[in-house]
């Protein structure tokens, strides 16, 4: 009883906020008190526990009566217990909001914080392990040896529904300003990662591994088959492992609420805009599990279609509101989000804007299936808008998990690896190459063409412990004439990980005349003899 008291005079609490105090008494000063209250409540209070469905209700209520209500039944319907008068999952969230303002606060409320938005999701861990910096000896499976680290955090979570057992996670306060963000990798609480000779792991003392061996290998999974002859990385588990890490971490990070209901209602009402904020949109799809794939989407916007404005010492910036919304042949929501773009120039380089472009991604992950995208974008505060729809397609996957498949060719101006201690969820990077779409697939015959595809069901060498197959990259014409081709008969461009290999090439085009052309890559298993093909359609614009 006394704990539903606390929770009434905190709820109160909100309603009756000190920086209302001096509004006017009538009917104008309560409306306003209201709108401030639900604005609190949707996009603070509640913003990592409410559904994409039940807030697309909420922003087409318009009455105070008619939110009221629904904020009652939002709270009764995670109500663990009805026939107590106290709501313990109400109760249980403010604790936990109001204990994250209050210990992770860091140059933002604690509530915006990841060690703040893990806290408030999931409760408090069963085990934090709390290191300020300085020397440490690494866990076996971290490589072991001593080097000096930032200030991290490690928790742990013996469960988490729909998530599973022994979740272990860690922020690193890299900054040393109090501020622990998520970390993708172990390797990034090293202070000493890039430094060459200090803070070696036990491999490395003794030779079997190198530095650079440990950088450019940190994310192709379990790498038994990096040595022909030893398993250099046998230490590391598999949660350590980046796709298995990268598919845990999309199952905690649930789709964000919306920062700007307005654009979904711009959506939701089909105003069809005319193309004066024109977007580029591309998809892939990658294999996670045998029921879902990981899906980077992605949309280009010529910067020579925003408008900028001057911020300040010299600087101009562009700002691109967009909302993203997916939808499947059941009309069943599957995502739902809103976010930013910012383009940024100094004084000397603006006048440059018009040859430059800027590029957004977002991963998603999905079942087989096809599904609707509505992908709105606007600058100007809405007087620039363009509107999208486009369909994701992504095949079911065979009987037999060991049959030979590869994802789409993705075709790219700008393919490389990514060295140091970048997160897994940065834009564009997959596992360990970032790969930038070309999206309408025009190239020069000054460029290279970057070819990049992830293939699975490959028969593994017993004694390489390693897939073993040849890669054939042709160019044709239209009429399926070969102007060239380039043999792989040792697997150079073969990257391996734990469940998959990557392919990863980049092919010559001077010489080739303007015009549209083929690209077929053929790859042929030398185990099983099985051969697959898949392609794409380029074109060379000059």
């Amino acid at each position: 009883m006394i704990c539903h008291y606390v929770s009434a005079l905190f709820t109160l609490a909100l309603v009756v906020h000190p920086a209302w105090a001096g509004l006017p008494q009538g009917k104008q000063g309560k409306k306003e008190v209201k709108t401030d209250y639900y604005k609190k409540w949707l996009e603070e209070d509640v913003f990592y526990i409410i559904s994409a469905e039940e807030k697309a209700v909420f922003s087409k209520l318009t009455t105070p009566e008619e939110r009221d209500q629904f904020i009652e039944q939002f709270w009764a319907r995670r109500d663990p217990d009805p026939n107590t008068s106290a709501n313990e999952f109400k109760e249980e969230h403010y604790r936990r909001l109001q204990y994250a303002n209050e210990r992770f606060a860091a140059g933002k409320p604690g509530w915006r914080t990841d060690r703040g938005r893990f806290y408030i999701k999931f409760g408090k861990p069963n085990d934090v392990e709390t290191h300020a910096g300085g020397a440490y000896v690494r866990r076996p499976y971290e490589g072991g040896g001593m080097t000096s680290t930032f200030p991290f955090e490690r928790w742990t979570y013996r469960h988490i529904d729909g998530v599973g057992d022994n979740i272990e996670v860690e922020f690193v306060d890299s900054s040393m300003s109090g501020n622990y963000e998520l970390a993708m990798d172990a390797d990034e609480k090293d202070a000493f990662f890039n430094v060459a000779g200090w803070g070696n792991t036990w491999a490395e003392q003794d030779g079997t591994l190198s530095r650079s061996d440990r950088v450019d290998y940190r994310y192709r999974g379990n790498p038994n088959n990096l040595d022909r002859n030893e398993n250099k990385f046998s230490f590391r588990r598999l949660q350590d492992e980046v796709y298995y890490r990268f598919e845990q971490m999309m199952r905690l990070e649930k789709p964000p609420a919306l920062k700007n209901p307005k654009l979904r209602e711009a959506v939701n009402t089909r105003v069809l805009y005319p193309a004066s904020l024109p977007a580029a949109c591309h998809y892939a799809f990658y294999l996670m599990s045998d029921s879902e794939y990981l899906v980077p989407v992605s949309l280009k916007i010529e910067n020579r279609e925003l408008s900028y404005s001057a911020t300040g010492e010299g600087l101009f910036t562009a700002k691109v509101d967009l909302y993203v919304r997916v939808t499947g042949l059941d009309k069943k929501l599957y995502y739902e989000f809103d976010d930013t773009m910012y383009s940024r120039y100094g004084a000397e380089e603006f006048p440059k804007r018009t040859g430059h472009y800027s590029v957004y991604q977002r991963m998603l992950r999905l079942a087989p299936g096809r599904y609707k995208v509505e992908l709105l974008v606007q600058c100007e505060e809405g007087q620039k808008s363009g509107l999208t729809t486009f369909g994701v397609v992504i095949p079911s996957s065979p009987n037999d998990p060991s049959q030979m498949r590869f994802s789409p060719i993705v075709l790219s101006h700008f393919m490389t690896h990514i060295i140091g201690t970048s997160p897994q969820t940065r834009q564009f990077v997959i596992g360990d190459i970032k790969v930038v779409p070309a999206f309408e697939n025009a190239f020069t015959t000054r460029e290279k063409l970057a070819v990049y595809l992830q293939g699975y069901g490959l028969p593994v060498d017993a004694a390489s412990r390693a897939p073993t197959a040849q890669i054939l990259f042709q160019i044709r014409t239209n009429d399926g004439k070969v102007l060239r081709e380039i043999r792989d008969e040792t697997g150079s461009s073969i990257q391996p990980a734990a469940d998959r290999v990557v392919i990863a090439q980049y092919l010559p085009l001077e010489g080739l005349e303007k015009g549209k052309y083929h690209l077929t890559v053929l790859v042929e298993d030398r185990i099983s003899g099985k051969k697959v093909t898949e392609t794409a359609d380029f074109e060379i614009v000059g």
